[in-house]
């Protein structure tokens, strides 16, 4: 017997890495259709937000990256620029060359389905340890990785604790910093999705109206007032973040010159508190 041949067991564990692959990536596609992308224009997001020029990657780098024939590559871009997702430009430093750069909605999307995605990037490494680390590569070029960012999938912490931090906009990500969420009600001004220093725009969990406009901190009483907000009306989505926290570092991005006293501030106080107040409200009877 040709001992170069492999045997059962490989068969076996090459047949579960396949399958555990074709799983994510159907998983992937479903995720990315129930936020109203295709998977290919999912994945031109991908290319698009991982590629290390700030310029953004040519209609002929996409194809590379997305192993597409040219003419299929221009049809995927032109569709997803008509659906908002991307935009065309001129290359600065030559006219012929034309490059693709993602869109404040393309921006947002991937901002929702990104979070997911590590998440089920996790599951899959408990589950199988040989994987994992091929698949946390896989996550850092899933959009959630890039040179800017410097972010990649960390361990959760010994104890288990939240690592919730606050940033300025202006604040410059440190790499490795952890996953940043802008909390702000409003897009900050002037700031193109391409350049944005964070990875998700989560305005659903700022405070509405006059609340929304104030830079300056919260009242006492508007504090808690937006803190019973929180805890009534957003729960998914503290509940997510609080995960984000514990399974690694989050770092809440806000405009407000003083983060400390801002609602990113108080957003941290309820995701460092939520595992407690959610072990509470499962221990009380009905």
């Amino acid at each position: 017997m040709d001992e170069t041949i492999p045997g059962d067991e490989e068969f076996a564990e090459l047949l579960e890495l396949r399958t555990e692959l074709r799983r994510f990536l159907h998983w992937g596609e479903t995720r990315a259709r129930a936020a109203g992308v295709t998977p290919a224009q999912h994945q031109l997001l991908i290319v698009v937000r991982g590629y290390g020029d700030p310029a953004g990657p040519t209609v002929g780098d996409v194809a590379e990256r997305l192993l597409l024939r040219h003419h299929s590559a221009v049809e995927l871009v032109q569709r997803a620029e008509v659906a908002g997702l991307v935009a065309r430009a001129a290359d600065p430093d030559d006219h012929r060359v034309v490059r693709v750069t993602l869109s404040t909605a393309g921006h947002e999307v991937l901002g929702r389905l990104a979070p997911l995605h590590l998440e089920e990037l996790r599951r899959l490494r408990a589950d199988r340890r040989g994987l994992g680390t091929d698949l946390a590569c896989a996550g850092a070029t899933d959009g959630h990785g890039d040179a800017r960012s410097g972010f990649v999938p960390e361990e959760p912490s010994p104890s288990g604790e939240s690592v919730v931090r606050l940033a300025r906009v202006e604040d410059a990500p440190r790499p490795g910093s952890g996953w940043r969420v802008l909390v702000d009600r409003r897009w900050p001004p002037g700031l193109r999705a391409e350049d944005a220093p964070f990875d998700e725009w989560l305005a659903s969990l700022a405070p509405a109206g006059a609340l929304a406009r104030r830079t300056d901190g919260l009242s006492s009483e508007e504090a808690d007032a937006y803190s019973t907000t929180l805890r009534d009306e957003h729960a998914a989505e503290l509940e997510r973040l609080a995960t984000l926290a514990r399974s690694g570092a989050l770092v809440l991005v806000t405009s407000a010159l003083d983060p400390a006293r801002s609602h990113a501030a108080l957003i941290a106080r309820e995701l460092r508190s939520w595992r407690a107040a959610e072990h509470a409200r499962h221990a009380s009877p009905e």
